[in-house]
């Protein structure tokens, strides 16, 4: 960790800056960041870059586990949609999913969930990251599909500043949050 983490700004976009640099050894950050680490205007290390799979845990039963939360933002149509703009949404739905749009958006450095289009042989032709990243699909799970996603994630971070400041330790940060989600999502029923 470099010194600038004990501010409590290592967000996303600080940790790729670092890594960009050539500050930080690895980053273990968000695909759709790639991109930049790639160009030599905005990288240090676009010449020596590997890409590959996030670590995983062993479980109780020593297999490896492994899971990370599936990046990008959901289509969402709200109440107050008319008929006509809901059958627009569903046509461009449809389109936005059809493989050869997918395929496209792919190849331009974008990322598709479609296990027709990420197993495809091709699709890790696109990107020097997908040869590592399209295996990981299998393994992603939808966190927003949750709606107290965001209390969640707000609780969250406010502990992790707490800890990455100095102003409390790393296990009291880590019981406060599974204290806060263990009582949440019981309160909500997601879990037992």
């Amino acid at each position: 960790m470099p010194p600038l983490a004990k501010t409590g700004t290592m967000d996303i976009f600080k940790s790729d800056e670092l890594f960009r640099q050539g500050k930080v050894a690895m980053s273990v950050n968000w695909i759709g960041l790639a991109e930049a680490s790639l160009d030599p205007k905005t990288s240090r290390v676009s010449d020596s870059l590997v890409f590959g799979m996030m670590p995983g845990t062993k479980g109780a039963d020593g297999k490896l586990v492994r899971w990370s939360n599936i990046g990008g933002q959901p289509f969402v149509l709200t109440t107050w949609t008319t008929d006509a703009q809901i059958k627009e949404a569903v046509e461009f739905v449809k389109w936005w999913l059809s493989s050869n749009i997918q395929h496209q958006f792919a190849a331009a450095g974008g990322q598709s969930a479609i296990k027709s289009v990420y197993s495809d042989p091709k699709y890790v032709t696109y990107r020097p990251w997908n040869r590592a990243w399209a295996p990981s699909l299998d393994w992603q799970k939808d966190v927003w599909h949750v709606p107290q996603f965001f209390e969640l994630l707000t609780q969250q971070q406010d502990q992790y500043d707490l800890a990455i400041t100095g102003r409390q330790d790393a296990k009291t940060t880590q019981d406060n949050i599974a204290k806060f989600q263990q009582r949440l999502l019981k309160e909500v029923g997601l879990i037992k």
